[in-house]
Protein backbone atom coordinates (compact mmCIF):
# COMPACT_ATOMS: atom_id res chain seq x y z
CA UNK A 1 0.00 0.00 0.00
CA UNK A 2 1.08 3.28 -0.59
CA UNK A 3 2.73 5.43 2.13
CA UNK A 4 0.10 7.68 3.77
CA UNK A 5 -2.80 5.37 2.88
CA UNK A 6 -5.60 2.96 5.37
CA UNK A 7 -6.86 0.37 5.93
CA UNK A 8 -10.40 0.00 6.49
CA UNK A 9 -10.69 -3.17 8.75
CA UNK A 10 -14.62 -4.77 9.12
CA UNK A 11 -15.78 -7.73 11.11
CA UNK A 12 -16.17 -10.78 8.87
CA UNK A 13 -18.03 -13.88 10.36
CA UNK A 14 -15.87 -16.13 8.48
CA UNK A 15 -12.94 -17.96 9.09
CA UNK A 16 -10.02 -15.27 9.22
CA UNK A 17 -12.82 -13.04 11.91
CA UNK A 18 -11.34 -9.55 10.19
CA UNK A 19 -11.54 -7.97 6.29
CA UNK A 20 -8.90 -6.19 5.73
CA UNK A 21 -10.25 -3.52 3.00
CA UNK A 22 -7.26 -1.61 1.58
CA UNK A 23 -8.46 2.58 1.01
CA UNK A 24 -6.59 5.73 0.43
CA UNK A 25 -7.43 9.19 1.67
CA UNK A 26 -9.88 8.26 4.86
CA UNK A 27 -9.97 11.60 7.34
CA UNK A 28 -10.82 10.85 10.17
CA UNK A 29 -14.13 11.58 11.57
CA UNK A 30 -15.94 10.94 8.63
CA UNK A 31 -18.80 8.51 7.55
CA UNK A 32 -17.91 5.50 5.74
CA UNK A 33 -20.29 2.73 3.82
CA UNK A 34 -19.19 -0.78 3.63
CA UNK A 35 -20.82 -2.63 0.60
CA UNK A 36 -20.70 -6.16 0.48
CA UNK A 37 -21.80 -7.87 -2.47
CA UNK A 38 -21.73 -11.78 -3.40
CA UNK A 39 -21.06 -12.51 -7.46
CA UNK A 40 -22.82 -15.77 -8.33
CA UNK A 41 -24.12 -18.56 -6.76
CA UNK A 42 -27.71 -19.09 -6.09
CA UNK A 43 -30.71 -17.82 -4.12
CA UNK A 44 -29.96 -19.14 -1.04
CA UNK A 45 -26.32 -17.89 -1.07
CA UNK A 46 -26.14 -14.47 0.98
CA UNK A 47 -23.82 -12.18 2.38
CA UNK A 48 -23.41 -12.08 6.17
CA UNK A 49 -21.63 -9.80 8.28
CA UNK A 50 -21.44 -9.28 12.44
CA UNK A 51 -23.56 -6.66 14.02
CA UNK A 52 -23.98 -4.79 17.37
CA UNK A 53 -26.54 -2.77 19.03
CA UNK A 54 -25.80 1.19 19.12
CA UNK A 55 -22.13 0.80 18.05
CA UNK A 56 -22.28 3.22 15.30
CA UNK A 57 -24.39 6.47 15.60
CA UNK A 58 -25.60 4.92 12.19
CA UNK A 59 -27.46 1.61 11.69
CA UNK A 60 -26.60 -1.15 8.81
CA UNK A 61 -28.61 -1.21 6.37
CA UNK A 62 -29.45 -3.53 3.57
CA UNK A 63 -31.42 -4.00 0.24
CA UNK A 64 -32.76 -7.13 -1.97
CA UNK A 65 -30.00 -8.89 -4.37
CA UNK A 66 -31.67 -8.05 -7.20
CA UNK A 67 -31.51 -3.66 -6.22
CA UNK A 68 -34.23 -1.72 -4.78
CA UNK A 69 -34.04 0.88 -1.77
CA UNK A 70 -31.59 0.81 1.37
CA UNK A 71 -33.20 0.30 4.58
CA UNK A 72 -32.10 0.18 7.91
CA UNK A 73 -31.70 -3.09 9.81
CA UNK A 74 -34.15 -2.86 12.61
CA UNK A 75 -33.47 -2.72 16.19
CA UNK A 76 -29.96 -0.21 15.81
CA UNK A 77 -27.93 -2.52 14.72
CA UNK A 78 -24.17 -1.68 12.90
CA UNK A 79 -21.40 -3.52 11.62
CA UNK A 80 -18.28 -2.43 13.88
CA UNK A 81 -15.43 -1.56 11.31
CA UNK A 82 -11.68 0.24 12.47
CA UNK A 83 -9.91 2.66 10.36
CA UNK A 84 -6.26 2.45 10.64
CA UNK A 85 -3.57 4.69 9.56
CA UNK A 86 -0.46 2.56 9.34
CA UNK A 87 1.38 4.65 11.77
CA UNK A 88 3.98 2.58 13.66
CA UNK A 89 2.82 0.61 17.11
CA UNK A 90 0.81 -2.29 18.16
CA UNK A 91 0.89 -5.88 16.70
CA UNK A 92 0.90 -5.64 12.73
CA UNK A 93 -2.41 -6.91 11.83
CA UNK A 94 -2.67 -7.76 8.28
CA UNK A 95 0.32 -8.08 5.02
CA UNK A 96 -0.23 -8.05 1.89
CA UNK A 97 1.95 -9.59 -0.84
CA UNK A 98 2.15 -9.82 -4.66
CA UNK A 99 0.44 -6.86 -5.34
CA UNK A 100 -2.61 -7.96 -2.80
CA UNK A 101 -2.95 -11.60 -4.56
CA UNK A 102 -1.95 -13.23 -1.00
CA UNK A 103 -3.22 -11.18 2.59
CA UNK A 104 -2.28 -13.15 6.00
CA UNK A 105 -4.07 -11.88 8.57
CA UNK A 106 -2.75 -12.05 12.19
CA UNK A 107 -5.19 -13.15 15.49
CA UNK A 108 -4.06 -12.04 18.67
CA UNK A 109 -5.50 -12.86 22.15
CA UNK A 110 -7.19 -9.50 24.11
CA UNK A 111 -6.24 -10.76 27.76
CA UNK A 112 -2.68 -11.97 26.65
CA UNK A 113 -1.47 -10.37 23.47
CA UNK A 114 -0.34 -13.73 22.12
CA UNK A 115 0.02 -14.26 17.98
CA UNK A 116 -2.89 -17.03 18.59
CA UNK A 117 -4.16 -17.57 14.89
CA UNK A 118 -2.85 -16.82 11.27
CA UNK A 119 -5.11 -16.30 8.48
CA UNK A 120 -3.65 -16.71 4.59
CA UNK A 121 -5.71 -16.21 1.73
CA UNK A 122 -4.01 -16.50 -1.81
CA UNK A 123 -6.33 -15.44 -4.60
CA UNK A 124 -5.36 -17.02 -8.26
CA UNK A 125 -5.89 -15.09 -12.18
CA UNK A 126 -8.65 -17.93 -12.31
CA UNK A 127 -10.43 -15.97 -9.93
CA UNK A 128 -10.26 -19.24 -7.36
CA UNK A 129 -9.04 -18.58 -3.84
CA UNK A 130 -7.18 -20.60 -1.05
CA UNK A 131 -7.49 -19.99 2.50
CA UNK A 132 -5.92 -21.38 4.97
CA UNK A 133 -6.38 -20.65 9.12
CA UNK A 134 -3.49 -21.77 11.70
CA UNK A 135 -4.07 -21.52 15.03
CA UNK A 136 -0.91 -21.44 18.40
CA UNK A 137 -0.84 -23.28 21.22
CA UNK A 138 1.17 -22.33 24.13
CA UNK A 139 2.17 -23.68 27.49
CA UNK A 140 2.40 -20.17 29.27
CA UNK A 141 3.98 -17.90 27.27
CA UNK A 142 5.82 -20.73 25.24
CA UNK A 143 4.63 -21.78 21.95
CA UNK A 144 4.05 -25.62 21.86
CA UNK A 145 2.26 -26.47 18.59
CA UNK A 146 0.57 -24.99 15.62
CA UNK A 147 -2.73 -26.47 14.40
CA UNK A 148 -3.70 -26.08 10.52
CA UNK A 149 -7.19 -26.05 10.89
CA UNK A 150 -8.37 -25.60 7.08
Amino acid sequence: MPPGSSVLEAQDTGNCGRAPLPAAGLPAGAAYHIVAHQDGGTLNDYVQAATLVSALPAAAQTRPAGGGSWTAVPGGYAVPAAVFDQGAGGNVLHLWEDGGARITSLIYGSATGQLLGVCEATAFPDGTMLAEVSALAYSGTVLVGVTQLT
